[in-house]
């Protein structure tokens, strides 16, 4: 059954923010990066509340505060203010294919603070998905050109594989729900500088723009959140249940298309097949050792 659960939540997860890529290309451009993930995590703050009043089992982390302030900075605040700045510049689809390069990064942290033992084929497909990362980060234009939109995305990757070091022993002592809220409300917090910006644009932002970060606060920022930590609660290995991740670039490549009529170059979409090669190579190798 638990096994069935974690399935379940992680295929929600990744149809969900794989769909957040797509919203994200989409509100660029109307409205600035900053002022956008504001009002997303106030929405995604405000939905996940009746959540946390209705549980039996919530706690204010008064000795973990720093740690959920640290949590909160990197997983949501810095993860998504670089990815958003990111995707001004590349597609949905190069973005998601770079952030897949997260399960890598995961992957060397896990070994450095949790001791995650990565093995040969580990190390193997670290170098191939850098190779695709380099691929990806030199425009197709200018070999000598680099896609600083690119590197913010790669920020984002980095940002995000913290989070998950950290959710991972957040979540062993205070529960998914409680790990989920306290981290969200504390990226948040952080976006708040964002504020008079966010109060000068939304007097002039389409609707179109706001229904979209609507559905991107209540979405993937609430509800993919939830199941992804509930998928992290229910796996044994941060980097086991982040490298399914890598189905992501399948679900945004279909639905830019669809949506944004948008797709990747063809240097982007070699450079994508080598992060997700490194990262199957890698997660393969280390389930087998």
């Amino acid at each position: 059954m638990k096994r069935r659960e974690f399935y379940i939540n992680l295929v929600i997860t990744i149809i969900l923010w794989g769909s957040a890529f797509v919203g994200i290309r989409y509100t660029m451009g109307n409205i600035t990066p900053g002022s956008m993930a504001l009002l997303r995590f106030t929405i995604a703050s405000i939905t996940i509340l009746p959540f946390f009043i209705l549980s039996k089992n919530k706690v204010f982390p008064k000795k973990d505060i720093k740690l959920f302030l640290l949590s909160g900075f990197l997983g949501f605040f810095l993860y998504n203010i670089a990815l958003n700045m990111g995707e001004e510049i590349v597609t949905a689809g190069v973005a998601s294919f770079l952030i897949s390069s997260l399960t890598i990064f995961t992957g060397i942290f896990s070994a450095i603070f949790l001791k995650e033992r990565l093995g040969l084929f580990g190390w193997i497909g670290i170098i191939l998905s850098f190779i695709g990362i380099g691929i990806i980060s030199l425009s197709e234009d200018d070999i000598l050109s680099i896609n600083y939109g690119a590197i913010l995305v790669i920020i984002a990757a980095i940002s995000s594989s913290l989070y998950m070091i950290l959710q991972k022993n957040l979540i062993k002592k205070y529960g998914s729900l409680n790990s989920l809220v306290w981290s969200i409300w504390s990226g948040t917090l952080f976006m708040l500088i964002y504020l008079p910006n966010l109060i000068d644009e939304i007097k002039v932002v389409k609707s179109s723009t706001i229904a979209a970060i609507v559905y991107l606060g209540i979405f993937p920022a609430s509800l993919a959140y939830f199941t992804w930590n509930r998928a992290l609660e229910l796996s044994d290995s941060a980097t086991k249940t982040s490298t399914a991740l890598y189905f992501t670039p399948l679900t945004v490549i279909v639905m830019e298309w669809l949506i944004l009529n948008e797709y990747p170059k063809s240097s982007s979409l070699l450079g994508g097949f080598f992060v997700l090669l490194g990262v199957y190579i890698s997660t393969k190798g280390k389930k087998d050792e």
